[in-house]
């Protein structure tokens, strides 16, 4: 199990391009927090028109506090990450019985890239990020290929990737949505494609 967390927990920043550009760049853009339940087993993020709850098929969840993501930003609260960071983390939850994980994060592109992307392009880099990042991390990649995705009344492009470390097999969707000079990246990692699906199927349309 404890394997299936480290992949799960290297896989955060995998995908993403993280060239470090000029850090001059300000981009306002604007992009709402995601907004975590008081009992910390739903999260719902306007921007994005998508809500998620960890109560019933996704039992077994514990979604990191609003300190703990802001801590893997060094610090910056999530409005000021979104103008200074390349990466904003808005929600990161994991399963300690099976080592599945659920991120959400903004990369800003003019930071990572200089300049927005279409999706095809953002995903040509992704394909390209496995590969070069995983052998670094004694991780192989089985197989990745670009898949749509229907995603909470959305149809959304993305990436179905299968990642092999030390015998242990970790099944990834990689879910992408431009929001502005942003690339709004959804990582679903699972032991099973079948529990993949099932994760997916937990977002529905967000409604005020």
């Amino acid at each position: 199990m404890k394997r299936l967390v480290k992949v799960s927990v290297f896989l955060l920043g995998a995908l993403m391009i993280l060239a470090s550009l000029c850090s001059c760049i300000r981009i306002d853009t604007p992009i709402k927090k995601g907004v975590i339940s008081d009992d910390r087993k739903a999260y719902y993020n306007e921007s994005l028109g998508i809500e998620v709850s960890f109560k019933t098929r996704n039992a077994g969840f514990s979604i990191q506090s609003t300190q703990e993501i802001q801590n893997l930003m060094d610090g910056l609260e999530f409005k000021e990450a979104l103008k200074k960071a390349n990466i904003s983390y808005d929600l990161y939850a994991y399963n300690n019985s099976n080592g599945a994980s659920v991120t959400i994060l903004f990369e800003n592109l003019y930071r990572t890239l200089g300049k927005v992307v279409d999706d095809a392009k953002y995903l040509e880099i992704a394909k390209k990020n496995l590969i070069d990042q995983l052998p670094a991390a004694d991780m192989r990649l089985v197989s990745t290929n670009t898949k749509e995705f229907k995603v909470a009344g959305q149809t959304l492009n993305g990436l179905l990737s299968t990642i092999e470390y030390k015998g242990v097999y970790l099944y990834e969707y990689s879910i992408i949505k431009r929001v502005g000079n942003y690339m709004a990246v959804i990582t679903l990692t699972a032991p099973t494609k079948q529990y993949l699906e099932t994760m997916l199927n937990s977002f529905s349309e967000y409604k005020k």
